[in-house]
């Protein structure tokens, strides 16, 4: 299994390590964040409970509040990212991350959570079909070859397993909005009209935008697209009529015959 450093990492880094110290506040204030974990934290619970032993990978998973969420059943979570800020945001807040995790009807079991910096290329050749579920929420997005990274996803993955991921819906009138607006302020950042960015800082260190390729990945690598559902990125007012996001479910082939 090989994975190269994609272009503009150090960017992606730079931008997370940042973030790090406020990450794990967000999931508590924030109506998008909050969200995003009443819509998936369900799903990965329910996908860790079906059976005993379940291994998971936690892509890109930061300050690892979805961590927290898979190791209500999972006996062994892996969480791993590339930001050593974001990895150690997590053992700094472990009450923020239990109620974070009771909140979507989970137990945080720190013990059963396993930080590693690093990428794909940390576990070598020797973890064929070592995980039962994989997730990546909101991280394919700042990857340049997403079929490469699903390809090897696949390859962690034991027969049967599955993957959990959010990715970008491109087709959301919020993506047009949020597109045009950040256009906007680098013009007015540019003629002196507006002095301080925005919060759509990530947008500039996103390769694809929002056209992520995920569904051809998928198929490539032969998983099977189990579910996909829009996520809001509010539950109240209009905000709940807009879904920026999509949760994909998808699912290894029991058998290569």
């Amino acid at each position: 299994m090989s994975l190269d450093m994609p272009r503009g990492a150090h960017s992606v880094d730079q931008y997370f390590d940042k973030e790090a110290a406020i990450w794990i506040r967000r999931y508590a204030e924030e109506p998008a964040f909050q969200t995003r974990l009443a819509t998936i934290g369900p799903v990965v619970i329910r996908a860790t409970r079906e059976s005993e032993g379940t291994r998971v990978l936690d892509f890109g998973g930061g300050a690892g509040v979805f961590s927290a969420v898979a190791s209500t059943h999972a006996t062994m979570v892996l969480t791993l990212d590339r930001s050593r800020e974001m990895l150690r945001a997590a053992p700094k807040h472990p009450e923020e991350l239990s109620r974070l995790a009771v909140s979507v009807g989970g137990d945080y079991r720190p013990d059963r959570v396993h930080r590693v910096a690093g990428d794909l290329a940390t576990f070598g050749d020797h973890a064929k079909g070592v995980f039962d579920l994989v997730m990546s929420i909101s991280v394919l997005e700042y990857i340049d070859d997403v079929p490469a990274i699903i390809r090897n996803f696949a390859w962690l993955l034991r027969p049967g397993g599955r993957m959990i991921l959010q990715v970008p819906n491109r087709r959301s009138p919020y993506r047009y909005i949020r597109v045009a607006l950040s256009r906007a302020e680098r013009i007015g950042r540019v003629v002196g009209l507006v002095r301080q960015q925005s919060d759509g800082g990530y947008m500039a260190v996103r390769p694809h935008g929002d056209r992520v390729p995920w569904r051809f990945a998928l198929t490539a690598a032969g998983m099977s697209i189990v579910d996909v559902e829009r996520v809001a990125i509010g539950s109240k007012g209009p905000f709940r009529w807009f879904h920026p996001n999509l949760l994909v479910v998808a699912m290894k082939p029991t058998s290569t015959n």
